[in-house]
């Protein structure tokens, strides 16, 4: 059993996206999202997508740290502390620390150090876009992906475009302030990062969703969307992780100096979740507007 086949609609245009929103309740979308992604086994992709995530970050956090050392750029090795000094407070994750000081002396005098990690970080990340693909056809209906040069190569595109994009993004968003205190101090970045870096992330969604599917998608209007909708969740999903997080006294005594990376695993799968319930509840408005066009399910729009 899979999901229900979205036929290809095209010509839609905003007017079309907001008038389905309307006639449809908002709450027969939702749970037709989630029953849409339960058939195409979304959450098993998200998983996928989690694991890639966690495979890219640290090698680009590493590239980056190399990328300061070799350039010498005070700002950006500033930056790159701040960012791993919140992803690992006070003594968690030592093992982290050793292999970033590790990178940075290697990149010192070796600029293949630096070529490797980038690369440990661009294979993880199309990885891990050929398994939004895939969940994109599966969340559309789709049973053939395509074939794996075309889809492996667009991948690549996916990741030095839309994935530099949102991981940019998500850095403006989480440590925009502490990397603006330990450059420059106080500035009005401080401010601007929350629209600019939300804004950043529905545009990234949305091209996301319109090239990932293997099919002819509707308007961008539709797709952002889907793109606000995993913009929404992912900070709810964020924002509940984090209260978590600093209110629980059992979560470090648990984990111990692991904390830190149990804490990013369990937000790169909500990430992952978010990107595809995005995706999920633009198919679903589309499939909403084909059923409302057609009544009868041929599927012509």
């Amino acid at each position: 059993m899979g999901a229900e086949k979205v036929a290809e609609t095209r010509n839609l245009d905003s007017d079309d996206a907001w008038s389905t929103i309307r006639h449809v309740k908002y709450r027969t979308l939702l749970e037709g999202s989630f029953e849409r992604m339960r058939e195409a086994d979304g959450f098993s992709y998200a998983r996928a997508v989690a694991f890639q995530i966690v495979l890219a970050a640290f090698p680009a956090l590493i590239f980056f740290v190399g990328i300061s050392a070799w350039t010498g750029s005070s700002s950006l090795q500033s930056s790159v502390d701040t960012v791993l000094s919140s992803l690992t407070p006070g003594s968690t994750s030592d093992f982290l620390r050793q292999a970033v000081e590790q990178g940075e002396e290697n990149a010192r005098g070796q600029t293949w150090a630096i070529v490797l990690g980038g690369l440990a970080a661009l294979t993880s990340g199309a990885v891990g876009m050929s398994q939004i693909e895939k969940g994109a056809n599966r969340l559309y209906g789709l049973g053939e992906d395509r074939p794996p040069l075309k889809r492996y190569g667009l991948a690549v595109v996916l990741s030095l475009s839309v994935g530099l994009l949102l991981g940019g993004a998500f850095v403006a968003l989480a440590f925009g302030g502490n990397i603006a205190d330990a450059v420059d101090g106080e500035s009005i970045w401080v401010w601007l990062r929350w629209p600019l870096g939300m804004v950043a992330v529905v545009v990234a969604l949305a091209a996301l969703y319109k090239m990932a599917p293997n099919r002819n998608q509707p308007g961008v209007s539709w797709l952002a969307v889907g793109g606000l909708t995993a913009a929404f969740l992912w900070l709810l999903f964020s924002g509940a992780l984090a209260a978590y997080l600093n209110l629980s006294s059992t979560f470090g005594e648990t984990y111990g100096p692991l904390a830190g990376l149990i804490g990013f695993m369990i937000w790169a799968q909500l990430t992952g979740v978010a990107v595809l319930g995005g995706l999920g509840f633009a198919a679903q408005l589309e499939a909403e507007r084909m059923h409302r066009a057609d009544p009868n399910g041929s599927g012509q729009g």
